[in-house]
């Protein structure tokens, strides 16, 4: 009985020591102030699938079906990234909308870095910020007309 009593009372000076030790080393005071300032962080948005059709003469020739990942910075305190999904697709549907049916069929690497800049660029105008430092295809399929599904 008294060893026990003897174990819980050294356990309770070793704990009561070990919190003075690190108030007086200063530890636990920069932890705080770190935790205290937050900082702005990247996050990867993913998009959904988007289909865009190409059109040639005035006519339908073909679909691209494209689905991004865009790194973005968030500000602290920021969690919602709705709003922004939404404009990652309406500027990818415009910048491929507006490429004609011969380059969108050829989809030449540099092509693509061009597409992909072209959205980035797009969407931190439409924000009035860099908000986009980063547009990844994950997907990227070009169907013909006569392949797609009814």
């Amino acid at each position: 009985m008294i060893k026990l009593v003897a174990v819980g009372v050294w356990a309770i000076l070793v704990t009561v020591g070990a919190a003075f030790g690190a108030i007086e080393l200063g530890l636990v005071q920069s932890m705080l102030q770190g935790k205290g300032q937050l900082s702005a962080r990247t996050e990867t948005l993913n998009t959904p699938t988007i289909s865009v059709p190409i059109m040639q003469g005035g006519s339908v020739v073909g679909y691209i079906l494209a689905k991004f990942a865009i790194g973005v910075t968030l500000e602290p305190g920021t969690t919602s990234t709705g709003r922004l999904a939404d404009l990652v697709a309406d500027e990818a549907f415009k910048v491929i909308y507006q490429q004609s049916a011969q380059d969108v069929s050829d989809a030449r690497k540099p092509a693509l870095a061009l597409l992909t800049k072209a959205i980035q660029d797009g969407i931190n105008e439409r924000e009035k910020k860099s908000r986009v430092q980063e547009v990844l295809i994950k997907e990227w399929s070009y169907l013909k007309k006569e392949d797609a599904r009814r």
